[in-house]
């Protein structure tokens, strides 16, 4: 269990509804997660849209693609890594539930 050293914060959770600082803590974090994994999966839903595939077919695909070379790259990337988020803030929710 965590306790919070300062004893008017740990107030002011409880006057808020919330047990103690850890169901606090864990309610903020699993919150937080959720939003991170919303704004990447938007990221992803974004690339899908402009390509019209999902990642594995624009990998398959990429020179087919009338998009600059540079574009296409950096889409790449920051799909790859916008799944790569995805994978990372879904297993750390789950380890937190």
């Amino acid at each position: 269990m965590v306790a919070l050293q300062n004893p008017v914060l740990e107030q002011v959770i409880q006057s808020l509804g919330f047990k103690d600082s850890e169901t606090f803590l864990k309610i903020q974090a699993q919150s937080l997660l959720l939003q991170k994994i919303a704004y990447y999966r938007g990221r992803i839903d974004l690339f899908v849209k402009k390509y019209g595939v999902e990642y594995d077919g624009f990998l398959n695909r990429f020179n087919d693609f009338s998009q600059s070379m540079i574009e296409k790259e950096n889409d790449g990337q920051d799909w790859d890594d916008a799944i790569d988020f995805v994978n990372i803030y879904e297993q750390r929710l789950q380890e937190i539930l």
